[in-house]
C-alpha cells in the first residue's frame, strides 16, 4: 500500500526576491515537511504521526490534509481562499476542494469528481450539535463522465465527546454521525468538532467511484 502525496501551493507565496537580487525560501522548514510527507515505502507514515505541531506552524499557512481512504492517497493542499460561505483550497488551474460552510462541495481534479452538494440541513444541525433528520442531494460525474445525482434520506446524530490524536496531541472533539440511504446506497459520514467550534476532521462519502475522503485542518486545532 502507498500513499500519494500532492502539494499544492501558489508558487509567488512560498517564494520571494531579496535585495542582492538572489530568491530564498522565507518558510525553512517548508520542503522539510514536503519531503517528511512523500513515502515510496510499503508502508507509508501517516504526515499526522510523523510531524508535529511545531512543523505545521512553521509553514505559516493554512495546511488541509486529504486522506482517500478507499483509494489509498494523502492529499495537502495549502492555499485557502474564502468567499462569503465558500472557502477554497487548492491552485489555480490545479486539484481543488471547494467547502460550503465546512462541508465538501465541490472537488477537481480528483477523477469523478463531485460537482455539487446540497446540505444545508446537515449544516444546521452540525452548527446546533443537535439530532435532526434531513435530505441531502450530491451530483457527480459516473464512470462515463455523465452527470449523476443521489438524493439521500439522513439521520444526524450527537455521539458525544472524543478526542482524536494528531500531530502528537489529543484533541479533544464533539463528534456527531450521519446516517445517509438512498435506493442504492447507504453510507455514513462522520464529523469531529473541536472546542473552538471549527471542524477538526471529517470523513465523507463523495461518490462510488472516489468512495471516502477524509479531511483535516491541521492549522485551525
Amino acid at each position: 500500500m502507498r500513499f500519494l502525496t500532492i502539494i499544492m501551493f501558489m508558487g509567488a507565496s512560498i517564494l520571494a526576491g531579496c535585495d542582492n537580487g538572489t530568491v530564498e525560501n522565507p518558510l525553512p522548514n517548508n520542503f522539510a515537511i514536503i519531503k517528511a510527507l512523500v513515502s515510496q515505502s510499503d508502508v507509508p507514515l501517516d504526515p499526522r504521526t510523523t510531524l508535529t505541531v511545531e512543523q505545521i506552524e512553521a509553514v505559516e499557512v493554512p495546511i488541509l490534509l486529504i486522506h482517500a481512504m478507499d483509494t489509498t492517497g494523502i492529499y495537502i493542499l495549502m492555499d485557502r481562499v474564502t468567499t462569503g460561505r465558500f472557502t477554497r483550497w487548492g491552485e489555480l488551474g490545479g486539484g481543488e476542494v471547494i467547502f460550503d460552510r465546512n462541508l465538501p462541495f465541490r472537488t477537481h481534479a480528483f477523477g469523478a469528481d463531485l460537482l455539487s452538494v446540497e446540505a444545508s440541513g446537515t449544516i444546521a444541525a452540525l452548527t446546533k450539535r443537535e439530532p435532526a433528520t434531513v435530505t441531502r442531494m450530491q451530483t457527480f460525474l459516473d464512470s462515463e463522465n455523465q452527470e449523476v445525482t443521489i438524493r439521500f434520506n439522513c439521520s444526524v446524530q450527537s455521539v458525544g465527546e472524543t478526542s482524536i490524536h494528531s500531530l502528537g496531541r489529543n484533541i479533544p472533539t464533539f463528534l456527531m454521525r450521519e446516517h445517509c440511504m438512498s435506493e442504492d446506497h447507504d453510507v455514513t459520514n462522520s464529523y469531529w468538532i473541536n472546542r473552538k467550534g471549527n471542524m477538526a476532521r471529517q470523513r465523507v462519502w463523495i461518490n462510488p467511484r472516489i468512495g471516502r475522503l477524509e479531511f483535516e485542518f491541521l492549522s485551525d486545532q
